[in-house]
């Protein structure tokens, strides 16, 4: 029995330490915005969260030096990830280690349905892969990061919902302390990542609360709602106290909240379920369609499990509607698949026939399609490495116009978020990108801006060659006190023109 025990302990290990190399393999070729093997791609957002991480390692601050509307744990962990190891590969090491975590819970959640052998584990994580390879957008996205947390109170939830099964832990008083705590711990992380990401944590809350009163267990609800006060509270304390205590409370209050409330609202909600609707995100939402139908019409396992699949899939539709369709939104929603998954696998284990059906549907028809494209996102890829090396010559080109001296007085408008980590330097204003979306979603900052440009004009302005239409304040600034310094076929550089009013009146 030792023996076996022994034996076990150790497959466990080494099946431990192999989803780690897959882990670190997967974002190697993945997550092309941090991976070591190569440096020419920057991405976009997850470009902003390293500049973010960098300055904060250099004393500047979020909110203050760098305006968007993510919350203060993402830029503590792309903070940490630049003390680390400064540039690409400390945030890559950090997304590793919470890869590893996620593919060990989507383990253990396979174990709480009787499937504990590595070998099918291993192949039943491999469509989580699969879609994980497309949804995770070359990387670094608060999505990513959300897994972790999002898996963990899954794992809680179904392991109570089946705790006839389960025992330990799952039947003790103890536990809704712990289940509240974590839920209530989890939903404060999402508040300041980006609450949105919390979907369908909301639907494991409304499925424990509906079970929890369904068995009239008055007294574990208020335990539950109580750990879960104390749990949100400890995890909303640490942002709120650093931001008081760096005087950015109110600048991170309005960038969060404020912001992220425009962003969300900019168009209407049935806008941006036709968007949704008739982008890429139809294809993965037509995954949660199929497992809900799926369950409910196989009566899979119990009710309420039935009842949590649903309401996460109709939790992550809405989330994704809420907002502009990005194929990364759908990343919130791969911890349902292995419950989908498991619902076939039961259907495969009790009629063979299916079993031999699904594995040739498999072999024939999902993998060549997932194949394909894949090889179209390589072809894709590759077909881009000349414009990302063309992109970073043109910039390098408009630093090397600027003495090193000056290079902390420089302001880039419109700018893609990429364009300060290609350059290496830091932006003289926090809003340093992307100024006229936001300014479309909070008037405000035209004024704010317009008094930067009057009271502390940067010696160095930096626009797109193909500028677009721009604002009245930054046209009149242009002509009035700017003279074009360089340009190349990507941008244009203008230095503050420092001659005295009365003698360009002579002139």
């Amino acid at each position: 029995m030792k023996n076996i025990q022994h034996d076990d302990r150790r497959s466990g290990l080494v099946f431990c330490l192999i989803l780690g190399l897959v882990s670190f393999a997967f974002l190697s070729v993945v997550s092309l915005t941090t991976t070591p093997l190569i440096t020419y791609y920057k991405g976009s957002d997850s470009a902003f969260f390293q500049l973010v991480g960098q300055g904060m390692t250099r004393g500047l601050l979020p909110y203050r030096d760098f305006f968007d509307m993510k919350g203060l744990y993402l830029f503590l962990i792309e903070a940490l990830g630049q003390w680390l190891a400064y540039g690409r590969l400390g945030i890559f090491i950090l997304q590793g280690i919470n890869l590893w975590l996620s593919l060990m819970l989507f383990s253990r959640l396979f174990s709480l349905y009787g499937i504990r052998k590595r070998g099918i584990q291993g192949v039943l994580l491999a469509p989580v892969l699969l879609l994980a390879a497309v949804t995770f957008e070359f990387g670094n996205l608060t999505e990513e990061f959300s897994l972790v947390p999002l898996l963990g109170c899954l794992y809680l939830t179904l392991g109570w919902l089946r705790k006839d099964r389960t025992g330990g832990i799952f039947r003790e008083k103890r536990f809704y302390w712990i289940a509240g705590g974590c839920f209530g711990l989890s939903f404060g992380f999402f508040v300041f990542v980006r609450v949105t990401n919390a979907a369908l944590l909301c639907a494991m809350i409304l499925t424990v609360l509906v079970q929890l009163i369904r068995e009239k267990q008055w007294n574990s609800l208020l335990v539950c709602a109580g750990s879960f006060v104390a749990g949100l509270i400890l995890a909303l304390l640490p942002p709120v106290l650093y931001c008081a205590a760096h005087h950015i409370l109110d600048e991170m209050l309005e960038a969060v909240f404020a912001l992220g409330f425009s962003y969300a609202s900019e168009k209407s909600l049935l806008t941006h379920m036709l968007e949704t609707l008739t982008s890429p995100l139809a294809a993965f939402l037509l995954i949660l369609i199929a497992e809900s139908v799926m369950v409910c019409v196989l009566k899979w396992e119990s009710f309420m499990e039935r009842f949590l699949v649903v309401a996460g899939s109709v939790a992550i539709f809405f989330v994704i509607s809420s907002g502009n369709s990005y194929v990364h939104y759908f990343t919130l929603a791969l911890p349902l698949i292995p419950l989908g998954e498991v619902c076939v696998f039961s259907l495969m284990q009790a009629k063979p026939k299916l079993k031999k059906i699904l594995l040739i549907a498999g072999i024939a028809v999902i993998l060549p399609c997932v194949g394909v494209y894949m090889a179209g996102e390589v072809k894709k890829a590759q077909q881009k490495i000349p414009v990302y090396l063309a992109e970073d010559e043109t910039v390098r080109e408009i630093v090397l116009q600027i003495p090193e001296d000056e290079k902390d007085a420089v302001f880039g408008y419109n700018l893609d978020p990429s364009w300060w980590l290609r350059a290496g330097m830091f932006p003289c204003n926090k809003y340093s990108f992307w100024q006229n979306h936001y300014i479309a979603l909070m008037p405000k900052i035209a004024g704010e801006l317009t008094a930067f440009l009057d009271e502390r004009p940067p010696l160095w302005l930096v626009l797109p060659a193909k500028q677009g239409k721009q604002p009245d304040f930054l046209t009149n600034k242009l002509d009035s006190n700017y003279r074009l310094f360089y340009s190349n076929d990507g941008y244009q550089l203008y230095h503050l023109d420092q001659t005295p009013a009365a003698e360009k009146e002579r002139v």
